[in-house]
């Protein structure tokens, strides 16, 4: 589907209302099955974790805000209630930026407080992502990690655990590509584990239909980073 395709469809944005089921036989063609597939699986995992409590969203890297649309529409299959608060999405493209503002507003149970920030992450400033929420944050990480076109350093870890102030779910997928595409995966996960109380949820290499998969869930449980120097030092 052509940029000009897509804008036709947000353009349409006044029916999408009057009309939902025709927006998801226009829209779902973009996602493709195996990206779908693969994060029905990961929500699978967390949703016993986080249908129950009030949380956030932060959808780094989101694009058309694929991996927010899709939990919205895994929980409304299921007939599952998600108390969503803020939902943050972090994309250097304005374009994508835009249509992934539309999709979760077509998608939404309730109102949302949604931020968008148009940055790549390399750029991203931190001062953007400190949050006074003492909500549960659902760090979504979808086909991104794996991307060598920012750099996964300390620098960026700090952006990631400066965005919370409370306990954290990463869920972290990407098709299986090369073992040193993957390594960032597991150098993300590292770092959390090395550096905080973390609990590895998930860790699946293995085809899901006829797509590769490379997958990294895990709970961070909030320590301050007083207690995070005093580990490192010891």
């Amino acid at each position: 589907m052509t940029d000009q395709e897509i804008l036709d469809l947000i353009k349409k944005s006044s029916s999408i209302e009057e009309d939902e089921k025709q927006y998801w036989r226009d829209i779902l063609p973009i996602i493709s099955d195996s990206h779908k597939d693969k994060l029905y699986s990961s929500f699978e995992v967390i949703i016993e974790n986080i249908k129950n409590e009030k949380f956030d969203i932060i959808d780094w890297g989101c694009g058309q805000g694929t991996a927010t649309m899709l939990l919205l529409n895994y929980a409304k299959e299921r007939d599952i209630t998600l108390d969503i608060d803020n939902i943050t999405l972090i994309e250097p493209s304005s374009l994508a930026l835009s249509r992934a503002l539309l999709h979760i507003d077509v998608l939404k149970q309730k109102k949302y407080n949604v931020k968008a920030i148009n940055s790549d992450l390399d750029c991203l400033n931190e001062n953007n992502l400190q949050t006074q929420s003492n909500n549960k944050t659902l760090h979504l990480f979808s086909n991104i990690l794996d991307i060598e076109s920012f750099i996964l350093d300390n620098t960026f870890f700090k952006k990631v655990s400066q965005s919370f102030n409370t306990n954290a779910i990463f869920v972290c997928v990407s098709p299986y590509r090369s073992d040193k595409n993957n390594n960032r995966l597991d150098l993300f996960f590292n770092h959390f584990d090395e550096n905080f109380n973390t609990e590895l949820i998930s860790s699946r290499d293995t085809d899901i239909g006829n797509a590769t998969r490379y997958e990294k869930i895990f709970e961070v449980k909030y320590i301050t980073e007083e207690v995070i120097e005093e580990k490192r030092q010891e």
